[in-house]
């Protein structure tokens, strides 16, 4: 006796099985290579590799930021007793910059979301209250 065909409903709902499990298969992976390629994932596994390198940079880059900040002024202005103010200055617009950004940042979000909630229409006019042209 010949083998059965397969009817079409049996072959259509193991074809949405194989779908299925291959969209699980595509989203188990995807959320593997989200993880293994994130920026951080990347930065420490540099860090692990080349920790001496990293080391080395930081310390480099804070005593540049150090002497920067501490630079003292050319000679011609030694006599000047405001130099003091001066570093401080630069140190406070240094520190100071990135935090207005930030606030300006966090206010123009604020307002937007405020104007958005404030202004949405409260219902649609339906076809009685239009004018009628």
């Amino acid at each position: 006796m010949p083998a059965r065909k397969e009817s079409r409903d049996e072959l259509k709902r193991r074809l949405v099985a194989a779908l299925d499990d291959a969209r699980d298969a595509v989203a188990l992976h995807s959320t593997h290579v989200a993880a293994e390629l994130s920026p951080s994932a990347i930065a420490l596994r540099s860090f692990k590799k080349h920790r001496v390198i990293w080391l080395a940079g930081v310390a480099l880059t804070s005593v540049v930021a150090v002497r920067w900040v501490s630079s003292s002024a050319s000679r011609k202005n030694e006599r000047d007793n405001l130099t003091k103010s001066g570093t401080k200055g630069r140190l406070f617009r240094m520190l100071a910059v990135p935090l207005v950004a930030a606030g300006r940042k966090a206010a123009f979000d604020f307002a937007s979301q405020y104007f958005k909630n404030h202004f949405k229409q409260p219902f649609k006019a339906s076809g009685a209250e239009r004018d009628p042209i």
